[in-house]
């Protein structure tokens, strides 16, 4: 199974403010589920871990991810990526199948 996530920032469902939310979604073999989609307490790779662990261990899956994919966007050092983090919780190596779908807002955001 391949695990996505890409964090967003969206509307509460209770009000006007902003929160920032982490769909979790896996696939393989010709399918795909959505997972959960929780709101995170901060936009940093440990609370990211928390919550895509958490998940993971809910639907009892930790030994069928084998790939994990993420937006190639990220600002922060390869050590502090959730990837790293989940990959270190799942005690075993998994292949990092970089998404680079955003590339093009972040040479946007630089012109």
């Amino acid at each position: 199974m391949v695990l996505h996530r890409d964090g967003k920032l969206m509307s509460d469902l209770t009000g006007d403010e902003k929160v920032d939310r982490l769909p979790i979604i896996v696939s393989g073999s010709g399918t795909g589920q959505l997972l959960c989609i929780p709101k995170l307490p901060s936009r940093t790779g440990q609370a990211m871990e928390n919550a895509i662990f958490e998940t993971v261990l809910d639907w009892g899956i930790k030994d069928c991810i084998k790939a994990l994919n993420f937006d190639a966007t990220i600002k922060t050092g390869i050590s502090s990526c959730a990837c790293v983090l989940i990959e270190n919780l799942l005690e075993n190596k998994a292949l990092y199948l970089v998404c680079r779908h955003h590339i093009h807002e972040v040479m946007l955001e630089e012109a």
